[in-house]
């Protein structure tokens, strides 16, 4: 969002960064009172950060909602949902990210890129590997301050796979296993 602004801005880049980051902080935590808490905080006028809102408004990070019961409008976080459904049999967790995550996700630094397809990739690969399960559904929601990630199988779970395995009499004796290492 630091594209946006103007050049003509008198605080420095990074305090515009700053000030855009409290900004959802905020959000998150007090939708209600933003422009108060933040003009405050940075000892900037209302109109200056009303300026930012609208920024993060036309970026689609956040939308407002004006509270007719009192001056000040609602603001909140956007998030956006993707919802896929798979074939365990048809998968590669590494083309699943590539063709159907990659895309549906916003820009990010490198270290959290990585982290995300790490954490997914592995998520995924349990999935496929190990629950044997007939469908998996996988969930990706983001907003400006998290990414989340979500695998549902129908599969029989790691407890009842356990208790096969080793021939347990009650899925509940997998716990004792998993706590020994095993």
């Amino acid at each position: 969002f630091m594209e946006v602004m103007t050049d003509n801005m008198s605080l420095s880049k990074k305090k515009r960064e700053e000030i855009f980051n409290d900004i959802l902080d905020t959000i998150l935590k007090n939708p209600a009172d933003v422009v108060g808490i933040i003009a405050k905080k940075h000892n900037i006028s209302s109109q200056t950060v009303n300026k930012y809102l609208k920024i993060l408004e036309k970026e689609n990070k956040i939308k407002s909602s004006d509270n007719s019961k009192k001056k000040a409008k609602m603001y909140f976080l956007n998030e956006n949902t993707y919802t896929f459904e798979f074939l365990p049999e048809e998968l590669k967790e590494d083309v699943v990210w590539i063709e159907k995550i990659k895309p549906v996700l916003p820009q990010m630094p490198k270290n959290v890129y990585d982290i995300c397809m790490f954490g997914f990739c592995e998520m995924l690969n349990n999935a496929i590997e190990h629950a044997q399960a007939t469908k998996i559904n996988v969930y990706v929601e983001y907003s400006p301050l998290s990414i989340r990630f979500f695998i549902l199988d129908d599969g029989i779970g790691i407890f009842k796979k356990i208790q096969n395995y080793l021939s347990l009499p009650d899925p509940r004796y997998s716990v004792i296993e998993l706590a020994k290492g095993k």
